[in-house]
């Protein structure tokens, strides 16, 4: 069984990490755990002038990896074990 758990930092996210860490024993199968934050993409041409598309990456990730920081933490004390991933874009697109 794999799990989406697209995650936004807000206690709702925070509660569905909550919900899949409570139901792991219900599970008759192994289950593979996938945390999505989506970023938004920098939408001005002007900034992408100023900014390099590898500056705006490292912008990306770090904010998606604050934003997963505390589901992270949740799994890892409750010994469940999962992938995280950091996409751009529009949320509802980008986690379909």
């Amino acid at each position: 069984m794999k799990i989406l758990l697209p995650v936004d930092g807000s206690e709702n996210s925070l509660r569905a990490v909550r919900h899949v860490i409570a139901m792991k024993e219900q599970y008759r199968e192994p289950v593979e755990v996938h945390l999505l934050n989506v970023q938004l993409p920098v939408a001005s041409g002007a900034v992408k002038m100023f900014i390099s598309q590898q500056q705006l990456n490292d912008l990306y990730h770090d904010e998606g990896v604050a934003a997963l920081k505390d589901a992270r933490a949740l799994l890892d004390q409750a010994g469940v074990s999962y992938r995280h991933h950091i996409g751009v874009g529009d949320p509802a697109g980008t986690i379909v």
